[in-house]
């Protein structure tokens, strides 16, 4: 067995991991994480027994990868380009910067990614297996392609301070904890790093409208709020913007290592 050199921690404890035949296994707690059928993909789920809700949102995702895009592209129409790049540009990456997508889904934010600086490299997590998979699969010949793992964003298989930069778009509302999860994005980018996060959400002056009424009724989660209330205090350039009144998006950027801020886990 090996130290594994690709940047992974222990979720659990952030020990070293070491590799097996069929898996990793942290050399410090010795929780072990198996493979993926799909290539030497690391299942670093944490905690193994997740939360019902967080369970739940798993398996909607699951079943909902093959249709996931095109439910996207429905929302987003003509404007759905635009929007991913608006998330992208607000990273404001530079040459070989190395940047977390937490949610990475399908895939289909890596090319605005890898097209933004030169050199740029991705690793990019989800909690939906079935996405990974199919991330896995559409870039397996790509001349760029990220390092992907299955990971539960509250728990970032990662040590602190690893990326540039960290991006995560569509599931912050459906944390078992947001405010854990926003904190583990700090941790884990560098001093002086950007986080961007967005998910769903109407302004709130709109939320009377009936289409937004419709909306909201089909999906809770677009009558959520932007979680400002828990952004760390190490943070800076604070930016909160809607896109086409259906998502909003927070970027910021991280000020000093102190990564425990404000939030209430």
């Amino acid at each position: 067995m090996n130290a594994v050199s690709i940047g992974f921690v222990c979720p659990a404890c952030k020990g070293v991991l070491m590799e097996e035949r069929d898996g990793l296994r942290c050399s410090a707690c010795g929780e072990r994480f198996p493979y993926l059928i799909t290539g030497a993909i690391p299942n670093l789920t944490f905690p193994k027994q997740l939360p019902r809700e967080t369970a739940r949102h798993r398996q909607h995702f699951d079943d909902l990868s093959e249709r996931y895009n095109n439910s996207i592209a429905r929302l987003l129409q003509s404007n759905e380009v635009v929007f991913r790049r608006t998330l992208v540009q607000l990273l404001k990456l530079k040459p070989r910067s190395h940047v977390l997508e937490v949610g990475v889904g399908t895939g289909s934010n890596l090319p605005y990614i890898f097209e933004s600086a030169e050199g740029v490299t991705v690793d990019g997590i989800d909690l939906s297996p079935r996405m990974v998979e199919l991330c896995a699969r559409h870039y397996l010949a790509q001349r760029q392609s990220p390092r992907l793992a299955v990971a539960n964003a509250e728990y970032l298989p990662y040590p602190d301070e690893a990326f540039d930069a960290v991006l995560h778009f569509g599931f912050i509302n459906e944390f078992d904890s947001p405010a854990r999860g926003i904190a583990e994005m700090v941790r884990v980018v560098k001093p002086g790093g950007r986080v961007v996060i967005s998910n769903d959400g109407i302004p709130s002056y709109l939320r009377g409208l009936p289409w937004a009424k419709a909306l909201i009724s089909a999906n809770p989660s677009f009558g959520f709020d932007p979680p400002l209330d828990l952004l760390p205090a190490s943070i800076a350039n604070l930016e909160v913007r809607w896109f086409a009144n259906v998502f909003y998006i927070i970027s910021f950027s991280k000020t000093s290592s102190d990564s425990g801020g404000g939030g209430h886990l």
